[in-house]
């Protein structure tokens, strides 16, 4: 017999990893979906206010959307009836704005309404030689108001004031005279240390308008931008928002393709003359004199609307547009149409929700918009941010990464090239130090001693670097350099010339005895690249092969060699082959003769451009393209047995296109990047586990903390990867990245582990953890707190499930290392069935977890209980009498059952299960171990007013859900007696 009930027992959520899926998939429901608008309710008030569902919710507008409560519904009345504008509330809730028609004269003014009051008191009021036709006004981390007069002033011209209302003093900053600005029509962005940054319409250098900062403290005028109404554009328009990269964007008016304005955005630190830099043209759907200001969300995508935008379609009755940055353009999303719920030209700029939905008003509603794809700052944790530290953010021009893998000393520094940038803007090499983890430039390259260094640096042992320049030097086709340690020298060693070789991309490789080897992508005597070498000491160069001088032999040569320690070299070919798909080679020690290994054929992976790994007698590497869905693999080829292994393909969810190498950790795990794609499109750090053949994310970039990262990764000794990213502050240029928490695995921990355990069950093991002293000269004495975990494979997750904590009190000599001997009892009950190893976790104080695996496993059986059985009942019962029935039951689990367990006991009129009538509930303290069968006797009420009649007596067993049981399809136990009921 079975039953309808489901079954009780709750299986183990499925290894997750940092990306935490199900948080993903309830950010996509609420953001990435289709736009829906929504009208707001509009409040039954004198001032033009609305409110959303919740009804606490408050909002005005006056060219911007405002949020208030309840509560400042009187005041904001009161400031209605003044006709004031440019509302602002401070954070003890006094509001102030400007009143433009309260006078006789209507001279604007300056007004406060003080929290929990309606009395409009006026503060300045503007008489031309102060200002006329005050705008948007702002507060000071001080209290200071700051506004802009679009006129008046010394020249007529406008002016920037300031007001305090602690003293009750005001001051004119700044009158404007034409050259410094003029008619500054927006409003002011104060920073979080207080400057303030603003714009003009007109004026300056080529009279279209100027960006310019007053300086906390000193209230300092200065000229930031100039625009020239040609590269960047004209007549600047609507606020200066801050983006979440800590640059300032904005709009102008012409400029751009066409010519009908841009979004740009600069970095109000750099050195003046700042350059802003265009991230978007204005289409002729978009364009509108008048677009109000921008609103920017956590990763850089902007929202905003114009007021008479749109197509014939609506009437340019308006239109909102984004630029996303995945999509790299301005695109309109949403027409504005007369007569409808939502009504016609968007006047005023977007707040924010708490929900990260964006609330609007047009000329006949307020509305709020859903399904934007806006993220919100919360969101971060969810997209992957939470772990990825960011080392140095390379600020175009100065600086643009491209694939430029790090190099690190002993002390810690990193040091790397980036492609453009610098002095020349051809490419620098730079350090990023490790105790400020601030960058600096080494050197600049000229052209003469190269540009476009793009494969990174690598140090001798003396600290001297050495690169390669994909272009410049004597003959334009790309150098060797050298930097001596301590200086910023570029010394050229090698001028590529067509015929040694041109176009050097990757990086040099340096053997035990300081000889260097690296590859050029093209050139050579078959004009198809060249693997080369600089001898110890002298760097006399020579080259050992050309690309393709064997049948089918690798052709462009973008990936460097390695040298395993008989000297050979061994590389990858992105080019060449029978299928051209690329290749792997080899180059002898001593002979120099090239042979293929291996040829990609697209199935097997296509277009390798990483750096090869050499581990015990494999290569391990990646392809950009190919595999399955033609998205690059990991693969692992056999030198002694000439077999290659795809250990892992991408889809696009985990990633697409991996350019770098992969690390591999003592455990066997690999780790890498992908240029592209994941969860957020902007490419991932991956993780393939031992033996798992799937690439799992750890980072999906989200733009903020990075985007295409292109280079191989490295680690420190407490296991944090470094790497950097092409770009990632919305220009292009790039930034170097710290992941914590990674879980890369140093060693193996011996263990004693039982072969098969029962979850939940007594499991005996002992294992022991090695924790070295990472310092040679002083002894570590600190408190470390380690935790076992039991993973599914060798590889560290957050939700791999705990199966002990404890802290230890260490002291270990200068190099030394600790034995730390721990035991476990059991495995934790919620595993499901399955190979379990052991993840250990040492953490000192204030310290980074040191991450080791187990060399044994345990093959866990998910632990179970199920009740089963028959049931007899007797011939005969009486109404409003005891009877009995007998239960023979077992228990079919594997772990013992010892619970008080509700039997429920009905009777089934003529064997009529569908027409079961309730006798009485019974509860019966239940203990079986697993295997066992026990016969129960349960005594019941038959109830007075049961039917005479035969029935069939139905046990129902576990009707409360004391046991969590595997299935319950054998709970309902029909005794095979036809009993009478008299």
């Amino acid at each position: 017999m079975s039953s309808a009930r489901s079954v009780k027992r709750s299986s183990q959520t499925h290894r997750s990893n940092h990306l935490k899926t199900a948080a993903i998939e309830a950010l996509e429901g609420r953001r990435l979906m289709t736009l829906i608008f929504e009208p707001l309710s509009a409040l039954q008030s004198t001032a033009d206010l609305f409110t959303d569902s919740t009804g606490t919710r408050v909002y005005a507008h006056d060219g911007r959307v405002l949020r208030f409560n309840t509560s400042d519904i009187p005041a904001l009345e009161a400031a209605d009836a003044a006709s004031a504008d440019f509302l602002l509330q401070d954070a003890a809730g006094n509001l102030y704005g400007i009143d433009n028609e309260a006078t006789p004269t209507a001279q604007e003014r300056l007004f406060v309404i003080s929290a929990g009051s309606t009395a409009v008191t006026p503060l300045v009021t503007f008489d031309g030689t102060n200002g006329t036709f005050p705008e948007d006004i702002a507060i000071a981390p001080n209290g200071a108001i700051y506004g802009t007069t679009r006129s008046g002033g010394t020249n007529d011209k406008g002016t920037v004031y300031k007001f305090d209302p602690a003293t009750n003093t005001f001051t004119t900053l700044v009158h404007f005279d034409g050259t410094n600005g003029e008619t500054p029509q927006s409003g002011l962005y104060v920073d979080t240390e207080g400057n303030l940054f603003g714009t003009t319409r007109d004026g300056g250098q080529f009279n279209a308008g100027t960006i310019f900062k007053i300086t906390k403290g000193t209230d300092a005028f200065s000229t930031l931008v100039t625009f020239d109404d040609v590269d960047v554009g004209g007549f600047p328009r609507g606020d200066l928002v801050p983006g979440p990269d800590g640059r300032l964007y904005g709009t102008t008016r012409t400029g751009g393709v066409g010519n009908l304005g841009t979004i740009f955005t600069f970095n109000p630190n750099d050195e003046l003359p700042i350059v802003p830099f265009t991230l978007a043209s204005f289409t002729p759907d978009t364009a509108d004199a008048n677009i109000k200001a921008l609103t920017i969300d956590a990763v850089g995508n902007v929202f905003g609307v114009a007021e008479e935008g749109g197509t014939s379609e609506n009437n340019s009755n308006g239109s909102m547009f984004t630029y996303m940055q995945a999509v790299g353009e301005i695109q309109q999303v949403n027409l504005f149409f007369p007569n409808t719920p939502i009504g016609q030209d968007p006047i005023a700029a977007f707040h924010v929700d708490e929900e990260g939905n964006l609330i609007g008003v047009t000329e006949d509603s307020g509305f709020k918009v859903t399904g934007t794809g806006f993220i919100t700052a919360a969101d971060l944790a969810v997209l992957g941010d939470s772990n990825v530290v960011n080392l140095g953010t390379f600020s175009a021009p100065d600086f643009v990464t491209q694939g430029a893998n790090l190099s690190r000393d002993a002390a810690g520094n990193f040091y790397g090239t980036t492609i453009f940038g610098g002095a020349n803007n051809l490419g620098t090499v730079y350090k990023i130090d490790a105790a400020t983890n601030t960058s600096s430039i080494i050197a600049s390259f000229d052209g003469a001693n190269g540009r476009g260094p793009a494969g990174g640096v690598i140090l001798d042992a003396a600290g001297n670097l050495y690169g390669t320049t994909r272009n410049g030097g004597t003959n334009d086709a790309g150098t060797v350099f050298m930097i001596a340690a301590g200086t910023s020298t570029i010394t050229t060693l090698v001028n590529f010339n067509t015929v040694n070789g041109r176009e050097p991309f990757a990086a040099l490789t340096l053997d035990a005895a300081g000889n260097l080897y690296g590859t050029a992508a093209a050139g050579g005597a078959n004009s198809k690249g060249v693997i080369f070498k600089l001898d110890a000491g002298t760097h006399a160069f020579s080259v050992l092969a050309d690309g393709d001088q064997i049948t089918n032999g690798p052709e462009g040569l973008q990936g460097g060699v390695i040298v395993d320690a008989a000297g050979n070299l061994y590389g990858t070919s992105n080019a060449g082959g029978l299928s051209n798909e690329g290749t792997l080679y080899k180059v002898e020690a001593g002979t120099n003769a090239l042979s293929v290994l291996l040829e990609f054929d697209g199935q097997n992976g296509s277009l390798p451009d990483g750096e090869l790994l050499l581990d015990a007698g494999n290569l391990y590497g990646t392809t950009s393209n190919g595999g399955p869905t033609d998205n690059g693999t990991v693969f692992r080829y056999s030198i002694a047995n000439d077999t290659l292994t795809t250990l892992a393909s991408f889809d696009s969810t985990n990633g697409r296109v991996p350019l770098g190498g992969v690390l591999l950790d003592a455990a066997g795990n690999l780790y890498g990047t992908t240029v592209t794609d994941g969860p957020n499109g902007r490419g991932t750090i991956f993780r393939v586990a031992a033996g798992s053949n799937q690439a799992v994310n750890l980072v999906a970039f989200n733009q903020i903390n990075g985007e295409s990262p292109e280079g191989s990764l490295l680690v420190d000794a407490g296991g944090n990867l470094f790497g950097t990213t092409r770009r990632g502050n919305n220009l292009g240029s790039g930034r170097v990245f710290k992941v914590t928490d990674t879980g890369f695995v140093f060693g193996k921990s011996t263990a004693t582990l039982p072969t098969t355990a029962i979850a939940g069950q007594a499991a005996k093991g002992k294992i022991t953890v090695d924790f070295p002293n990472p310092s040679a000269t002083a002894t570590f004495s600190d408190t470390v707190t380690i935790k076992l975990l039991a993973s599914s494979d060798t590889a560290f997750d957050p939700s791999d499930a705990e199966v002990l904590t404890v802290t230890k009190k260490l002291k270990i000599k200068p190099g030394a290392t600790a034995a730390i001997k721990l035991a476990t009892k059991s495995f934790p009950a919620s595993l499901d069935s399955g190979a379990y190893f052991l993840i250990a976790r040492v953490t000192p104080t204030g310290g980074t977890a040191r991450t080791t695996v187990t060399d044994a496993f345990t093959t866990i059986t998910a632990a179970t209980q199920n009740l089963a059985g028959t049931a007899l009942a007797p011939a005969t019962l009486k109404a409003g009498k005891k009877g009995k029935i007998t239960l023979t039951l077992t228990n079919g689990g594997n772990v013992a059952i010892s619970s008080a367990v509700a039997i429920t006991i009905t009777g089934a009129p003529n064997g009529n299960l569908l027409a079961r009538e309730a006798i009485d509930t019974v509860t019966k303290k239940i203990a079986l171990k697993a295997g066992q069968t026990k016969k129960f006797t349960l005594s019941y009420l038959v109830p007075a007013n049961l039917a005479a009649g035969q029935y069939s007596i139905v046990a129902d067993l576990d009707t409360a859900g004391a046991i969590a049981e595997t299935s319950e399809t054998d709970n309902l136990l029909d005794s095979p007696v036809v009993t009478t009921v008299s």
